[in-house]
């Protein structure tokens, strides 16, 4: 059961794991989001669609993935990322967020968990963080409206 209702836009996670908690996905035992970012908001993840070389990992000053639990597993839903959609949590995480090699420590994962319909309920983007200091879009937003009014993403 995927959820067919599912947006899923490069480069706004967090969206695409609301509009998950907000669909059929949300209803699953241990339905849940998981912030991934760290201090320095430069964290390396690997198996993402963005990197220019699919053997090596990109910085995001953050990522939200959606998990949720079917049959026993947990599986992880990520868009944005090369493995099967959705994959088991266990795989998502070795291929992805790998022990880093010396010299990488500095952009070392940090995870926040949050249950789906807390997130759903209480996260607000205006998508203030995907604009440049003049206003111009980093990359193209999602079709439709913002959730929520303001921003407390950060």
């Amino acid at each position: 059961m995927d959820d067919p209702h599912a947006h899923d836009w490069p480069y706004f996670c967090e969206e695409n794991a609301w509009h998950r908690c907000a669909g059929p996905l949300g209803q699953l035992d241990g339905a849940s989001v998981v912030f991934i970012s760290n201090a320095a908001r430069s964290v390396a993840v690997w198996q993402q669609k963005s990197s220019p070389d699919p053997g090596q990992a990109i910085l995001w000053d953050y990522h939200v993935i959606f998990l949720a639990r079917r049959d026993g597993l947990y599986l992880a839903w990520d868009p944005d990322s090369t493995l099967a959609l959705p994959t088991p949590a266990s795989h998502y995480l070795e291929a992805s967020l790998p022990p880093l090699p010396a010299g990488l420590e500095a952009h070392a994962p940090r995870f926040r968990w949050l249950p789906a319909a807390l997130y759903q309920r209480e996260l607000k983007s205006d998508r203030r963080h995907m604009r440049s200091a003049g206003g111009e879009w980093l990359k193209p937003p999602p079709p439709g409206a913002c959730i929520g009014e303001g921003s407390n993403l950060m």
